[in-house]
């Protein structure tokens, strides 16, 4: 038997076979990964009825509306657009920063779920703990809504107020999202931080 050129040249050309091989696999893996997972939908408030309601649509009549395109696995990063105060009717600031907040926690729910179940255990891992974090938030929460509440006209406070509204709507959000998927708030931390008192 004859053999021609060097015998490790075989194994080079298995070794760059396999590795086109693997190469191939990972493209098609990357090419199934960047798939983009854009979800749409406008917040409406309801004046008559004093409560707000959420359609999967993207209406520019809506008093709030966006996307949020889900891009984490491929780029790292998710995109989060969000209009409020281009709707039909005229709105407070209070309520429109409630909408934009709502907006936002309900397009971005499945997210914080998943943050607060990975973080939470690294964070709070015994129930003495727990339950400092918990009262030094609800006393912060507690001081931040005594002092928009004290100084209405103070530009400071009425921004921080316009904030504070935004997060509460947020958490009201994140709790939408969850009753339609049908799944539990698993964010107790993030309902003490959000608190539901003085909405709307």
């Amino acid at each position: 038997m004859i053999r021609f050129g060097n015998p490790s040249s075989s194994v080079k050309r298995r070794q760059r076979c396999r590795s086109w091989y693997w190469g191939g696999l990972l493209l098609l893996w990357a090419v199934a990964e960047t798939r983009a997972d854009i979800h749409y939908a406008t917040v409406y408030w309801l004046e008559a009825e004093k409560s707000f309601q959420i359609k999967a649509v993207l209406d520019k009549n809506g008093d709030a509306y966006g996307y949020y395109n889900d891009t984490i696995q491929s780029t790292g990063w998710g995109i989060l657009e969000i209009k409020a105060g281009y709707g039909n009717q005229p709105i407070s600031n209070e309520i429109l920063m409630y909408a934009a907040g709502f907006l936002e926690g309900y397009l971005t729910a499945s997210h914080m779920s998943d943050h607060f179940a990975n973080l939470f255990p690294l964070m709070i891992k015994n129930v003495i703990i727990e339950q400092k974090v918990k009262d030094f938030i609800q006393k912060q929460d507690e001081w931040t809504r005594q002092q928009i509440k004290n100084n209405k006209d103070d530009p400071f406070w009425r921004n921080a107020g316009y904030v504070i509204v935004q997060l509460d709507g947020l958490y009201m959000g994140n709790v939408e999202w969850a009753k339609q998927q049908k799944r539990t708030v698993r964010s107790n931390m993030l309902s003490l931080t959000f608190r539901k008192g003085n909405r709307v």
